[in-house]
């Protein structure tokens, strides 16, 4: 079964969807936890927040209007069934770049593995979350995790000196509390 909603990208011949089109929240879940991956249309694309229980990790973008946002652009994103489970896979732009996006649960979280196609040198990429309880990002190969007092960033560890794809990767793991 195929569940997506896609948004399409302005230029001269297409709007975005208003709020009368917008398009609906999609949910990935999570087979052995009260666990989803939540994406709703904020603007002119989705914004994610993974929830366990109570507990919620959601990304920030304080910069959603630059070519060079703090989290991917998704305009196009879909839950689909591949080898028997839920992914969802998304793309989007921003700029004159091109992102794109795997999610899969995983015994004790969710794997996101992004990556950006740049046709200049970036100025920044990854993803950024709120530092939340609950939750513990692991960063995937080539891929570093800076974290403060309110933020976790996760982005590609090689510098961003040249136009090229580049590829970040991360879980998304639960922490349980003993006992439970």
């Amino acid at each position: 079964m195929i569940r997506s909603a896609r948004a399409t990208a302005p230029d001269s011949h297409r709007r975005l969807p208003d709020a009368m089109n917008r398009p609906p929240p999609l949910v990935l879940r999570h087979r052995l936890h009260n666990a989803t991956v939540q994406f709703h249309w904020s603007g002119d694309r989705y914004d994610h927040a993974v929830r366990l229980g109570d507990a919620e990790q959601r990304t920030v973008d304080e910069h959603r209007d630059a070519d060079w946002p703090d989290c991917p652009p998704l305009q196009q994103l879909s839950i689909e069934s591949i080898a028997d489970r839920d992914v969802a896979l998304g793309v989007g732009c921003a700029g004159t770049s091109h992102w794109s996006v795997s999610i899969e649960p995983t015994e004790s979280g969710f794997r996101f593995d992004w990556a950006c196609r740049a046709k200049r040198s970036p100025e920044r990429l990854g993803s950024r979350y709120r530092n939340a309880e609950g939750f513990t990002l692991v960063p995937g190969e080539e891929t570093e995790l800076r974290t403060d007092e309110r933020f976790l960033r996760i982005a590609p560890r090689s510098p961003l000196d040249d136009a090229g794809t580049y590829r970040w990767a991360y879980a998304v793991e639960f922490r349980f509390a003993e006992g439970g």
